[in-house]
Order: structure tokens, then C-alpha cells, then sequence
């Protein structure tokens, strides 16, 4: 399957690679055979595609996977690219999202500590 390229939506604008790739959704889909095809597919995407949030999107690929507390799936995206970034600069919303989001930063440390 060829990598997607960035696809233009409705009102003309270019699609982030993330979405467009269809990893994200993935993630947040649970649907980790899909993502570990998908993320080993699209060679074209970048860590910093996986630092930068699509418009309109208030978590990361990152944040998805802890989400649903799949090590092994972060611990292929940190493979992959390790200068993910697993932690949003701002924290905001409920104490139970900003708990997830403070897990994905710590099993990311932990991951690069024994990568």
C-alpha cells in the first residue's frame, strides 16, 4: 500500500500528515494492528509530525495509546521515532485526562531509559 499523502479538505486546506495517514485515528480507535501497519508504512512521517497536534485535535498519537494503556504500542512509536514528545506543554480538562496525560510522559521516560 502507498504511503497517503496530505489530503485537502473541504475548505481547500492541507490535511496534517498525522491525520492523514490515518495513524491517528488508529490510536484512538484502539485498533493497534492497524496502527503498527500504519506507522510502518508511512515512511514519509516524521517525529515532528507525531509533536505537532492536527487542527482541531487536542491529543496526540501519544495521549491516544495511553489512553488505552498499550505499552506496546508506544513503545513502537517511541521505536520508531524517538524524539516523540509524550507530553502536551498545556494541561487542561478533567484530573482524569490530566492523569493520562502525565502516564504517557512517564512510560515514554521509562521506555527511552531502557531503549
Amino acid at each position: 500500500m502507498p504511503p497517503k499523502k496530505a489530503k485537502a479538505t473541504s475548505g481547500g486546506a492541507v490535511q496534517h500528515p498525522i491525520d492523514a495517514s490515518g495513524v491517528l485515528q488508529a490510536a484512538k480507535d484502539g485498533d493497534w494492528p492497524l496502527f503498527r501497519k500504519l506507522l510502518a508504512s508511512q515512511s514519509q512521517l516524521t517525529f515532528a509530525d507525531f509533536n505537532t497536534l492536527p487542527p482541531g485535535r487536542s491529543f496526540g498519537v501519544a495521549h491516544q495509546i495511553a489512553y488505552h494503556g498499550d505499552l506496546p504500542a508506544l513503545s513502537a512509536l517511541v521505536a520508531r521515532h524517538p524524539q516523540v514528545r509524550c507530553r502536551k506543554n498545556r494541561l487542561s480538562g478533567s484530573h482524569g485526562r490530566r492523569a493520562r496525560l502525565m502516564a504517557s510522559a512517564d512510560v515514554c521516560r521509562a521506555l527511552r531509559m531502557i531503549a
